[in-house]
């Protein structure tokens, strides 16, 4: 059985399964975790990683983010989640419409490259945790 915080049992599945738990003093449901050390990152997403809607694709496979990322206004890669709960995998302009009205995104970066980049390892996070 396992015991103690959030924190502590999602460390304890994640080492279980072969994984590389978040750091010390990262967030335990947000996105923080693997964020904190992601190049050019300027501010952590807010979306709990650890409890996604699951989406079942056609090959059998499955996802639980599937990301996109938009310039905002301000100059910055807001990377979103494509995978909206309740709504399944939508197109990038309505996850973009589901940003604007909630303010969920995985991690806001300075360039497309960077946001990328952790949207890449975010990914493989995600395969991990969900198999």
């Amino acid at each position: 059985m396992m015991a103690g915080s959030f924190d502590d049992i999602i460390r304890q599945v994640m080492e279980a399964k072969g994984m590389t738990p978040p750091g010390v003093g990262a967030g335990s449901m947000f996105d923080v975790g693997q964020a904190g050390n992601a190049p050019g990152l300027v501010a952590p997403g807010n979306i709990n990683i650890h409890q996604r809607p699951k989406v079942q694709n056609a090959d059998g496979s499955y996802s639980t983010v599937r990301s996109a990322s938009f310039e905002d206004d301000k100059g910055q890669n807001v990377l979103i989640p494509t995978v909206i709960e309740g709504r399944g995998i939508v197109p990038v302009d309505q996850a973009i419409k589901y940003y604007q009205q909630t303010g969920k995104h995985l991690g806001i970066f300075d360039t497309p490259d960077n946001a990328d980049a952790y949207a890449q390892s975010l990914h493989e996070q995600q395969a991990g945790e969900y198999e």
